[in-house]
Order: structure tokens, then sequence, then C-alpha cells
């Protein structure tokens, strides 16, 4: 799955089990996760708009932390990233603009995710 995970809305989800880990439970926030649950998906079951979680908080963290993660580790959160680019589908113009677009959102989201592995040297 590359850096994606699965938040369910579900009680059980017997089609994952053997093939993800599970490692965490939402606690707080099911309204926004339910907001989540009614984007408009391509066939693909991709979100047409694009959705970032800009924060999380583990309240509850029963494992020790590796020591070399500290040397990692920022002191400071990240500033949040402005998504700039992101215009309301219903706003745009023309289908086959919109297409575009979408297409080179993907394009350059999956450059980010290449670069941030380190198969590619620059996502631009």
């Amino acid at each position: 799955n590359g850096s994606k995970f699965y938040i369910t809305l579900r009680d059980e989800v017997t089609y994952l089990d053997g093939k993800h880990t599970i490692f965490g439970e939402v606690a707080e926030g099911l309204d926004i996760l339910a907001k989540i649950n009614t984007a408009v998906c391509d066939l693909d079951h991709h979100p047409l708009q694009t959705m970032r979680i800009r924060k999380v908080e583990i309240l509850d963290d029963e494992m020790p932390d590796p020591t070399w993660l500290s040397k990692i580790m920022p002191k400071e959160e990240p500033a949040p990233i402005i998504d700039e680019v992101f215009k309301n589908p219903e706003d745009e113009e023309d289908e086959e603009a919109l297409r575009e677009r979408i297409a080179k959102a993907e394009a350059k989201s999956r450059a980010v995710s290449l670069q941030l592995l380190g198969d590619l040297p620059d996502a631009d």
C-alpha cells in the first residue's frame, strides 16, 4: 500500500484480516470521519477532492520509541501545507479542464511519494 492506510467505519472488516496491521483507533473526531466518508470518488475509489490529515495526537502509546527516533524527529510540528491549487469541482467551467487538473494533481502526488522514498531526485 505504500504510505496509504485505512480508516474503517465498521466494527468488523474481516476481508482485511491477515493483510493489514491495526495500529490505532479513532478516539475523537468521528464527525470528521463521517464527513470524509461522504467524499465523491472516482472509479478507482480515490477522492476527487484532496484530503489531508493535518494533525494527529497519540493519546495512548504502549510501545517504547526506538532509541534512534529522537535523532530524526523534528523539534517542532511542521507548518501546515496550504493547498492553494485546489478549486471546488462545481466551479469548474469545463469537465475536460477538471479531468486534466485531477490528472496533474495525481501525477504530482505520485512524484512527491517517489521523491520521499528516494526513487526520484526531485518531484518538480
